[in-house]
């Protein structure tokens, strides 16, 4: 029996990330070819920033973590939810721009991970799945830096970012698992409350909703749109994506140790009509083809008993 994904997973997959590739004709550099990927570095994290959300009340729930580096590399964290046991999936999706709930999104290639992962974006487009704690999951490239070892694809680099859509989401079907915000030192917090998301169709506030944090890599010159507001820091406002000209949203502005780019982090929320047993997943952007994208989910029981023939991506050393 093969694995399948949670229904949750694969409606929120295909209605929020139909506008990430660019559209045909549309000049980028994610056309490049893949020998100019530069080789990947073992960079330390220069500095990092926690997102925490207010969905009700005052308390904050912490919901992901980014870590940034050097070179303009990042990656993004889930490590305050209870679910230590995930799945991850390299999935094959709709053609883009397809509609909300239309089109087949199919398994590619699914593995078992007994840890916590993070989604490792590298400057030069390269991104994967990799170790977020102690234990070790299978990552990095090949010796000619062309083929991923774990699950892993080639997108676009941060010097010519998708500009259709975000890079990455974070959705949360029960943020109030999430522990709670205390005092933090060392660390830049970007807090969220009700009044921030943009909800993304009418929905009733009494029964379940899902929050989507989404990360967008956008050229440095858009800061110089920005605006500082005293409690929110730096906001920008325009529109979601070209295809969403309606949706003129603020983004949150982190800026990136690199000159060239800058973050635009938004935090929407979306009807949930079904219980979902996902707690949360984390989704990449498509690759160069436009074909494929990483999903993770936690806990790894919203996969069903077909879990239990999963291959672990725990890290071997090589014989």
């Amino acid at each position: 029996m093969g694995l399948v994904l949670p229904r949750a997973v694969l409606q929120r997959d295909n209605r929020d990330r139909s506008f990430v590739q660019e559209q045909s004709g549309s000049s980028s550099a994610r056309s490049a070819p893949l020998t100019n990927l530069e080789p990947m570095t073992r960079s330390s994290a220069l500095r990092k920033d926690l997102i925490a959300v207010s969905d009700a009340g005052a308390r904050f729930n912490k919901l992901v973590r980014l870590a940034l580096s050097r070179d303009g590399s990042f990656s993004v964290l889930v490590p305050y939810h209870p679910a230590k046991t995930g799945v991850l999936v390299k999935m094959r999706m709709p053609g883009v721009m397809t509609g909300p709930g239309k089109g087949v999104a199919a398994i590619e290639e699914a593995c078992r991970a007994d840890v916590p992962v993070k989604l490792s974006i590298h400057s030069s487009g390269f991104v994967q799945f990799s170790s977020a704690g102690t234990g070790r999951v299978k990552s990095g490239r090949s010796a000619d830096f062309a083929v991923p070892k774990g699950l892993g694809l080639h997108s676009a680099p941060i010097t010519s970012p998708i500009d259709t859509g975000p890079t990455w989401m974070a959705a949360f079907f029960d943020p109030g698992s999430c522990a709670q915000l205390g005092p933090t030192s060392g660390v830049h917090v970007l807090r969220f409350t009700e009044e921030d998301f943009f909800d993304r169709d009418p929905h009733d506030f009494a029964s379940s909703h899902v929050l989507m944090i989404e990360g967008f890599v956008f050229p440095a010159d858009v800061r110089r749109d920005a605006i500082y507001h005293p409690t929110k820091g730096w906001v920008v406002r325009r529109a979601y994506a070209p295809s969403r000209p309606e949706w003129m949203v603020d983004f949150r502005i982190v800026d990136l140790p690199s000159p060239v780019a800058v973050l635009g982090i938004l935090v929407s929320r979306s009807h949930m009509p079904l219980h979902s047993r996902v707690g949360y997943s984390l989704q990449s952007p498509r690759d160069l083809t436009g074909q494929f994208e990483l999903v993770a989910f936690y806990p790894a029981e919203a996969g069903g008993s077909s879990i239990e023939g999963l291959a672990n991506i725990e890290y071997q050393p090589d014989t």
